[in-house]
């Protein structure tokens, strides 16, 4: 498919809630694509390095996603107690036909907080 939307995604872990003993993992999606897409395309974070790891929840996108437009999906999750890695997946329910299905993934490894005393 040539004219279509293309939804990336890069995953991050936000810190900001580390001493409310949380984390956020921050998804940015970003349309690559020539058409636009609406508001709600699901995002779903999972425990692990894919898919086949916990599934932490399901967030989706508020706003339209034109041409070259990007939007953060967040989902907070408890703390855990050692160092995680963590796997996100844009159009998580296959909602949007896009011209790269292949870029939907990301990871993050290593990811938590330090809290010092």
């Amino acid at each position: 498919m040539f004219n279509a939307p293309n939804l990336a995604i890069e995953l991050a872990v936000g810190l900001e809630k580390c001493d409310q003993n949380k984390l956020v993992l921050d998804a940015r999606v970003t349309n690559l694509g020539a058409l636009g897409v609406p508001p709600g395309v699901a995002v779903t974070f999972y425990q692990g390095a894919s898919p086949a790891g916990a599934n932490l929840g399901t967030a989706n996108t508020t706003v339209p996603l034109l041409p070259g437009g990007s939007t953060h999906v967040k989902l907070t999750i408890p703390l855990p107690l050692e160092l995680g890695n963590y796997f996100g997946v844009a159009d998580s329910t296959n909602t949007v036909a896009e011209c790269d299905e292949t870029d939907n993934t990301d990871d993050v490894a290593g990811a938590g907080c330090t809290i010092i005393f």
